[in-house]
């Protein structure tokens, strides 16, 4: 009974946050929808369009079909980028200090040093970070540019182009450190076990066999989880495996590498990786922006970055610090089989706009 009122806490505990964030999301669209309807009610058409982007302007989305965002970049001297604030070893900051440190953190600081403007972070849980290329994190804040945040390119998310890599990384188990019970995938059989709510992980547990409740029927399972806990809350993620709520952690080795590792990590000596690389290939992330034509020269830049970085030795040494080793590979969004979407696909995109925009410059001098 114990054991089951402790992980059924924990899912109540993440259940509240989603409510929470879906209620607050409702409130907003409420709101905004009953200003958009209040417009509607304008005398003129003329009127109508000026309220509405008045309304666009509440939240600071560009409404014009010649905006381009790297140049608004360039212009304000800030790239605002969405990053999860605790995630450890990616983005987060130790107790008592309110310095941003981790692999993604060193990774925009040198992406605005490339592009020549200042690093603003936009601070959301991870599972929602996509959303923020849209629309800000709450009413009246303008969206993110870039999401940079331990981002693995997936069909789930919806309107978002990606970056070519910037990093490889393994996939692991973690465990409570001298727990023999737990060596590899194959001691997972009714245990409980704990990942980021993250799509990819979902679908990698599952393509090497692992089943949980709700896809105990797919054909293929040889391990038989007793639970699947997929966290929201990033700040759990640790502490839920020292507290024993979860048997092992499977995990982007950089999130559990400083953990494991570092003197100064409260988790040091607590917790420890117990396995290689679980799937064949290595896990990725990439930087992604909204599938746009706005956002075309901007993903250009980042590759542009991406391409430089690679070979320095600065990312040598970030790479060491944060996860060990540099993991070298050539995997993409291009390899994944969901037709995702990359700067030669945005371009396509882009020059239709551009074409229909030199075809209204065109347009008064025709009538003329």
């Amino acid at each position: 009974m114990s054991e089951h009122h402790s992980v059924i806490s924990e899912v109540t505990q993440e259940n509240t946050v989603a409510v929470e964030t879906a209620y607050q999301k409702i409130v907003w669209c409420r709101d905004r929808v009953k200003l958009a309807s209040d417009a509607f009610q304008g005398s003129s058409f003329v009127s109508t369009a000026k309220q509405l982007v008045a309304l666009l302007k509440l939240d600071s989305i560009k409404h014009s079909p010649s905006y381009d965002r790297y140049q608004d970049i360039k212009a304000r001297g800030v790239i605002r980028i969405a990053i999860e604030p605790n995630l450890i070893g990616l983005s987060f900051r130790r107790e008592g200090s309110t310095e941003f440190i981790g692999l993604d953190v060193e990774y925009a600081t040198a992406l605005a040093e490339f592009l020549g403007v200042r690093c603003e972070f936009v601070e959301v849980p991870w599972d929602t970070l996509t959303q923020l290329l849209y629309i800000g994190p709450r009413a009246n804040e303008a969206p993110a540019d870039i999401v940079l945040s331990g981002l693995p390119p997936s069909g789930t998310y919806d309107s978002v182009a990606y970056s070519e890599t910037y990093t490889y990384l393994h996939w692991v188990l973690a465990r409570r450190v001298g727990d023999a019970q737990i060596n590899g995938i194959a001691d997972l059989q009714g245990k409980t076990l704990g990942i980021i709510n993250d799509p990819g992980a979902f679908e990698l547990l599952a393509s090497i066999g692992v089943r949980w409740q709700s896809n105990k029927d797919l054909p293929g399972g040889k391990i038989f989880l007793k639970n699947l806990i997929a966290y929201s809350d990033q700040s759990r993620i640790h502490d839920c495996l020292v507290e024993g709520v979860v048997d092992a952690f499977g995990v982007d080795l950089p999130v559990y590498h400083w953990a494991c590792t570092n003197a100064q990590s409260p988790w040091h000596g607590k917790i420890e990786i117990c396995s290689d690389n679980l799937p064949e290939s290595p896990y990725y992330y990439v930087v992604a922006v909204a599938a746009v034509p706005e956002s075309y020269k901007l993903l250009c830049e980042v590759n542009a970055f991406i391409a430089e970085f690679t070979p320095s030795a600065k990312r040598k040494a970030l790479e060491e610090k944060w996860q060990g080793n540099p993991v070298i590979d050539t995997l993409s969004y291009r390899d994944e089989e969901d037709n995702m979407i990359g700067a030669p696909e945005l371009r396509h995109v882009w020059e239709a706009q551009q074409r229909q925009l030199n075809a209204s410059a065109e347009y008064p001098k025709l009538i003329k």
